[in-house]
């Protein structure tokens, strides 16, 4: 049996799909090694893709798992990469506002942008609402969504 790593090593898909394997792993048995296997793989994944988008999804894919073990400046860096490369991208807004939320210094005019850019994108993204609506009131100034 060959196995597609011997065979197209340089493949991203390939590269992401190991880094699939090893979040699984990770997510299953909790050893944080696999975790940063799987960080470095969607990286890897990132650097040998040659189209933007997926370039970007890879580097979301690496992000999720940098903030769920609390890598959370190294995530904001990967998501402002990948938005910068793919700045249309909906989901990679929306994740890095959730991740800047998120930290203890957060910039809310920063996280307020993206949110908004979210919705001018798609009018109908309901978690850049939510997010929002938390902002307001966090600054104590709640807007319903409907009177935006």
């Amino acid at each position: 049996m060959v196995r597609a790593s011997e065979v197209a090593p340089r493949d991203p898909n390939v590269v992401a799909l190991r880094a699939e394997i090893d979040l699984a792993r990770w997510k299953r048995d909790r050893i944080s090694g696999k975790a940063q296997l799987a960080v470095d793989g969607f990286l890897r994944a990132a650097e040998l893709s040659g189209d933007p988008a997926s370039r970007a999804a890879y580097q979301r894919n690496a992000a999720v798992v940098m903030s769920e073990q609390g890598q959370t400046e190294q995530a904001v860096l990967t998501l402002r990469a990948a938005r910068k490369a793919v700045p249309e991208d909906l989901q990679t807004a929306l994740f890095l506002a959730q991740v800047l939320s998120s930290s203890s210094d957060a910039d809310h005019e920063e996280i307020r942008t993206l949110y908004e850019s979210v919705l001018v994108l798609d009018p109908e993204t309901y978690p850049a609402e939510v997010g929002l609506a938390m902002l307001d009131l966090q600054q104590g100034s709640f807007i319903a969504a409907r009177d935006r």
